[in-house]
């Protein structure tokens, strides 16, 4: 076994101690040698069907954005609900608990560029977690953000439809309450029988957590159901 000091935080997965030994022993003494096994290097169905909606949503003019699985579980709890998986012993208040969805990282993410000029658009492909009596859950969604002072309903339903369309699929969508978004002004949407997400405006009560004075239009769906609508 390897006794690591304390200083060495980049110390993560044992393979770093392995790179660690090949560095002091010099990458030109490692005589390579290639393993005795047929493998055709693919991508995964999941990979190829991410790198769809990609295409389409920055066709639709929206930047990607990438934001971390923890965060703060009383911002989370004020702007999505108390359904979260909180860390046992988290080093920081700000990162002490797994998203339960993608709202509170594009919001925050809202707040942190609030100097620069709206419109705002932007998505996130990412995964979520759900507390389960055996194990967190994780699913993987599809977070839409647009941010402006005449961004509503309207401009989240156009991109949902952009995705809809251009993957050959039939949807509607239906009346819906959620807290989270305004009376009258959400939406769930449902296609082939499925519910994959919801849609809408979001309520002053959930901006203003984020020190936002802009309307937000957001939608977040659930794309392992999609894709498994979509192959099938």
């Amino acid at each position: 076994y390897a006794l690591l000091p304390p200083y060495r935080v980049d110390f993560l997965h044992q393979i770093d101690v392995v790179e660690d030994i090949a560095i002091a022993l010099g990458y030109d003494k490692i005589i390579p040698e290639l393993p005795n096994v047929a493998t055709t290097a693919a991508e995964t169905p999941t990979s190829k069907f991410d790198a769809i909606l990609r295409k389409i949503l920055v066709g639709n003019g929206l930047l990607e954005a990438k934001n971390y699985h923890l965060t703060n579980g009383a911002f989370q709890l004020a702007v999505d609900g108390d359904e979260m998986v909180t860390l046992r012993s988290s080093v920081s208040e700000e990162y002490n608990v797994l998203r339960s969805s993608l709202l509170a990282g594009s919001l925050q993410m809202l707040a942190r560029n609030k100097i620069h000029e709206y419109p705002q658009s932007f998505f996130e492909i990412g995964t979520v977690f759900t507390p389960a009596p055996e194990q967190v859950e994780e699913t993987n969604h599809l977070a839409i953000t647009i941010a402006g002072g005449d961004k509503d309903y309207t401009n989240a339903r156009q991109v949902c439809d952009s995705i809809i369309s251009a993957l050959g699929m039939n949807a509607r969508y239906e009346e819906h309450s959620d807290r989270r978004f305004l009376d009258g002004r959400c939406a769930r949407l449902v296609v082939d029988g499925a519910a994959i997400g919801v849609l809408g405006e979001l309520s002053p009560r959930v901006i203003s957590h984020a020190g936002l004075v802009v309307p937000v239009a957001y939608a977040e769906l659930d794309i392992d159901v999609l894709r498994l609508i979509r192959l099938g």
